[in-house]
């Protein structure tokens, strides 16, 4: 079992934890709080490095059901949320790294009625959000300058209703800084793209990319990871409890379709990943009968096999709180990001609803 550095940060969390990196490096973690608010906390401080006063100090409030976090071109931090009304609100920081508008969440409200939202950038840095649409279809808004308003049609259909659409709409950028969605339905992924950097979207839809292992449901979404070499890679976890992967070749998809990341299992809920200083992704998940978090290492930057650091047999679980003899036992899925010394930081939810921070020593 390999040594990991862990920090209770607190609180008590109904949702997963958001992670953003500050333009300074500071990390700063988003979740739900059991009235439904929007808490945050951030590196920078005597709280062994995390701020002072804990996820009490500058709540964001509202009243929310999901959200996400990105930041914008000029390093400000913008994080979205679905509202009591299935609209989309945001808050942002006034500065790099600063704090939050005196508005709050009732300015420049995005409209819509919507579930699952996802944000990703643009190669030119304009933020850009996904999110059903109440027909179970994709839609989508956009900055029209990066660190700048929205387009002033509104949501635009992306399409996809036909599709029996499951899950969170999830998205990465390829090395040729192309947005690329990825969908969850009954039968299988699907993925749909921009044709150029900050431009249109493919003419011919949503395409299927396959169904992971044998047929039957795929209880989790999408996890979108990048290789060093920009190439995208994907991750799922099917019915059968197996975490598989599918990767980019030449401009396409690898010709093997999904692969198991490691035939042993159970597993259960999202795959996360994050590349480390080293150029290797990490990837996280937890058992099924257990809840524990485990971890498995990309063997070589841009690779398709993983190990679990210590041997070549499968998944690595990580030790719970120092001290305590027992494995860190999650109860929401982990969130993982590169840190500003280039190691991988995870934060996940434990069973007491607490935040815990996780740093991997690879």
């Amino acid at each position: 079992m390999s040594h990991v550095d862990m920090l209770s940060l607190g609180g008590e969390i109904y949702s997963d934890l958001p992670v953003a990196r500050n333009l300074d490096g500071r990390l700063e973690i988003f979740a739900i709080g059991n009235d439904r608010g929007i808490y945050h906390r951030w590196h920078g401080g005597s709280d062994n490095g995390w701020n002072d006063g804990g996820w009490s100090i500058e709540p964001l409030g509202g009243i929310c059901g999901d959200l996400s976090v990105a930041r914008n071109a000029d390093g400000r931090l913008e994080v979205f949320v679905i509202g009591n009304d299935n609209g989309v609100y945001h808050r942002w920081q006034t500065a790099p790294s600063g704090h939050w508008n005196t508005g709050g969440w009732s300015e420049n409200p995005l409209g819509g009625a919507v579930s699952n939202i996802e944000v990703a950038s643009n190669k030119d840095g304009r933020l850009e959000i996904f999110a059903l649409g109440s027909d179970v279809s994709v839609y989508h808004r956009w900055q029209i300058a990066p660190s700048n308003g929205w387009n002033t049609d509104g949501w635009q259909p992306l399409g996809g209703g036909g599709l029996e659409i499951v899950g969170h709409v999830q998205v990465g950028r390829d090395e040729a800084g192309c947005l690329e969605l990825f969908l969850r339905t009954r039968t299988g992924i699907y993925h749909r793209w921009q044709t150029s950097p900050n431009n249109g979207w493919n003419p011919f839809g949503w395409q299927p990319l396959g169904q992971p292992g044998q047929v039957g449901n795929i209880p989790g979404d999408v996890t979108v990871g990048q290789n060093r070499d920009g190439r995208l890679h994907i991750f799922v976890v099917h019915s059968d409890l197996v975490a598989y992967h599918r990767w980019q070749e030449a401009g396409s998809w690898n010709s093997s379709g999904w692969q198991p990341v490691n035939p042993r299992g159970p597993m259960t809920g999202n795959v996360t990943a994050a590349r480390n200083s080293d150029g290797l992704l990490e990837i996280f998940t937890r058992g099924r009968n257990t809840n524990w978090l485990y971890r498995m290492i990309q063997s070589t930057p841009n690779a398709p096999t993983f190990t679990s650091g210590i041997d070549l047999d499968g998944w690595n679980p990580w030790p719970g709180p120092a001290g305590s003899g027992h494995l860190l036992q999650c109860s929401t899925d982990a969130t993982a990001i590169q840190n500003a010394l280039g190691k991988v930081e995870v934060f996940v939810r434990d069973k007491d609803k607490s935040a815990y921070r996780l740093l991997s020593a690879h």
